[in-house]
Parts: structure tokens; sequence; C-alpha cells
């Protein structure tokens, strides 16, 4: 029996239906500041994410997908559980405050134009006063090659541009 190598089709002609990307940017912040910081976040529409507000398991994921609250529970340790997921903003653990943003924006770059919606942010205040802002995003056109996708998430991620 020889091991012939599979025809595969050229990854260039394969043209996705969708692509869901998510992007973190980490931060710091004064854990004197930290109360008004979260005010500031509630404020702004931003909901504290608790694994018992059961309305929340398909507010942020887009349509076709949700997150069940019941199968967090179930999958970490007890001990671990309330510092992933505390149930109110005022005891220590990973506080993550979320906003459902679902906004299309256009991205124009030197080599393409391209739409994606943005469909929530999170932000997440951890210990030792650092947070982690998270962006999801979902290109649904089947128009954009790899190509475009990769050239949009490579410009996206960008804080500051250099170039």
């Amino acid at each position: 029996m020889t091991n012939t190598p599979r025809k595969t089709e050229p990854f260039q002609t394969i043209v996705p239906t969708k692509a869901m990307n998510m992007f973190l940017f980490p931060f710091s912040f004064d854990r004197k500041n930290k109360e008004q910081l979260v005010h500031a976040l509630k404020e702004n529409l931003f909901e504290f994410f608790s694994i018992q507000n059961k309305h929340l398991e398909k507010e942020y994921y887009g349509e076709q997908y949700y997150v069940s609250h019941d199968s967090l529970d179930q999958y970490f340790l007890p001990y671990i559980e309330c510092i992933l997921f505390p149930d109110s903003c005022e005891k220590e653990g990973l506080l993550r405050f979320s906003k459902k943003i679902d906004h299309t924006i256009t991205l124009h770059t030197s080599s393409t134009i391209v739409s994606s919606n943005v469909l929530s942010v999170d932000v997440f205040l951890c210990p030792f006063e650092i947070g982690v802002m998270t962006i999801r995003t979902e290109m649904s056109h089947n128009h954009y090659t790899y190509d475009d996708i990769l050239e949009f998430m490579n410009h996206f991620r960008v804080l500051e541009p250099k170039l």
C-alpha cells in the first residue's frame, strides 16, 4: 500500500462563509480607582456578568451561538468557580462587564474594503490591577477571501498604528 498525497483544493479558492473573531487588549488600572471604573462601566451600560443570569447566555455571541451557564457552572471546580464567576462586583475575582454592540463597521485598507459586525465588548477586571478588553466581531459575507479576513484582523488588532 503506497502513501500517495491527496489532492486538495488550493487555499485561495476556498471561500469562507463566516469569520468569528475575538480581539484581546490588555490594560492596567489603579486599584484605588477600581470602584470608579466599575461605576463608569455600569454608567455606559456594561452589564456585570453573573453565571446565575441565564438571559445573558445568548446576549453577546452572535445569533447562532450561546454559552451555557449551566455547563460553565459544572465545568470548573468549586474552589476556582468563585474566582472566575463572582456573584457580585464587590467580590474579588475576574469581574466581567459586557455590552452588546451589534454595529457594522467598515475597514478601508490599501488593498481592500471589509465590513464586519462588532457583536459585543467585554471588560475583565482581574486581580493585581490587570484588565483585559475583548471585542467580538463577525464577518458573514461569503465574498471575502481568507486574505481579506486576515487583512481585517491584522489592522483591527493594532491599537497604535506605526505605519
